[in-house]
């Protein structure tokens, strides 16, 4: 498990590379 901090950035740089739509799908895995 990452700090909160840690994920949080992870999901920000995922929503860059991805686009913000696609990370939607991230987090309801």
């Amino acid at each position: 498990p990452l700090p909160a901090e840690e994920e949080k950035q992870l999901k920000e740089t995922l929503q860059e590379i991805l686009g913000k739509g696609k990370t939607v799908r991230l987090e309801q895995k």
